[in-house]
């Protein structure tokens, strides 16, 4: 005995078929951005980072140097006065 498939079923499952390999294709795809936008959001964390210790460094620099420019200041003016 012979069974014929029916040709509309087997279309059906052809491409019931292509949409499952569509799904996964499309999740592997979405799961490789997702890894590359996890990557380099820690690649973004990590500058940000090392920008914000470069600042706090600066900021110090600063400070120092306005200290000793005020000390500067204040020695220039006693010096002037002692003239």
């Amino acid at each position: 005995m012979v069974t014929e498939i029916n040709p509309g079923l087997a279309a059906g499952l052809l491409a019931l078929i292509g949409l499952l390999i569509g799904l996964i294709v499309a999740a592997i795809y979405f799961r490789r951005a997702v890894a590359v936008t996890r990557t380099n959001l820690a690649l973004s964390q990590s500058l940000a980072e090392q920008r914000g210790e470069t600042l706090t460094a600066l900021r110090l620099q600063l400070d120092e140097s306005k200290n000793q420019t005020i000390t500067l200041d204040a020695e220039k003016g006693h010096a002037e006065r002692q003239l």
